[in-house]
């Protein structure tokens, strides 16, 4: 008998989530999602149903996956339901990597997403840097392809040619345009932003569709500013050309990468972990006894 299972979040690690929790030597049956966006309740996921998290009140179940970054906000939010600490099934980084076949096609179409822009923007001479994590990926020598998505920083001086060329009809990758309410943005040809985000052609239930995020970043005297998320780097880090090659193709990275790395991620940023838990700062590396001593609490 499999253990009945509810997933909570149905973004991109609880999707992935669902799809190792169904594979077939698994002892778990992932039965629906919970999820606090509002948008998303009643609608299906990868066939699934997507419940309010008060839902868990009228349900008999046995486990209730948790992943990805935001498990410490959803133990907050499940302890008052009092569900035995036995039902949580805390869910790392290589426990619901995808299989072998679908991750490969994954890498193969985030790397024509990449080839199409970075050439197009080499040759529109566009400044662009590989960021965040994505950069993180780079100097571990990992696939881009094992993250949720690829972050680039752009240049806000070169929004208007960047829309022109993300804009344009091809078979590669769509783009959306996203407005965050209450924050800095762009308007191009009457379309007001401050993320650009580009998904995969394909479609597919068996993987995650790769998609790539672009950071709009204003460059002014002594810093760089994040649009969307509002925060603030040294303008060092953007001033000089520096590359590094990813599968053939010379890939902008920010200037005097390390200390910028260290700056986003600690001095321990080479060591890739299970579970990363969210700061005010940045990120920070969790233990699964991290989590179970908070449902203590």
């Amino acid at each position: 008998m499999k253990f009945k299972t509810i997933i909570f979040g149905s973004g991109y690690h609880g999707r992935l989530a669902l799809r190792k929790l169904k594979e077939k030597k698994s002892k778990f049956n992932p039965i629906f999602f919970l999820d606090n966006e509002k948008k998303k309740h009643y609608r299906t996921c990868i066939e699934k149903k997507i419940f309010p998290v008060e839902k868990i009140k009228k349900v008999d179940f046995d486990k209730i996956a948790l992943c990805g970054r935001n498990i410490e906000s959803q133990i907050y939010q499940l302890r008052k339901y009092k569900i035995p600490a036995k039902k949580y099934l805390f869910l790392g980084k290589s426990e619901i990597k995808p299989n072998k076949k679908d991750f490969l096609q994954r890498s193969r179409l985030l790397f024509k997403i990449l080839e199409y822009v970075i050439n197009k923007f080499n040759n529109e001479n566009i400044e662009y840097w590989v960021d965040y994590s994505g950069l993180l990926s780079l100097l571990r020598n990992d696939d881009l392809a094992e993250l949720s998505d690829v972050e680039i920083s752009i240049n806000i001086k070169d929004i208007i040619k960047v829309e022109k060329i993300l804009s344009k009809k091809n078979n590669v990758f769509k783009s959306y345009y996203i407005l965050k309410k209450n924050k800095k943005y762009v308007k191009v040809k009457k379309k007001k932003f401050n993320r650009i985000v580009l998904f995969s052609n394909t479609k597919s239930k068996k993987f995650e569709i790769p998609n790539v995020d672009f950071v709009i970043k204003d460059l002014l005297k002594y810093k760089a500013k994040n649009l969307y998320l509002e925060t603030s780097t040294p303008i060092k880090f953007w001033r000089k050309e520096k590359t590094i090659v990813y599968n053939g193709l010379s890939l902008r990275v920010p200037n005097f990468t390390m200390e910028y790395i260290r700056l986003l991620y600690g001095k321990g940023w080479r060591q890739s972990v299970e579970f990363w838990g969210s700061t005010k700062n940045g990120f920070k590396e969790v233990k699964k006894s991290f989590y179970y001593g908070l449902l203590k609490n």
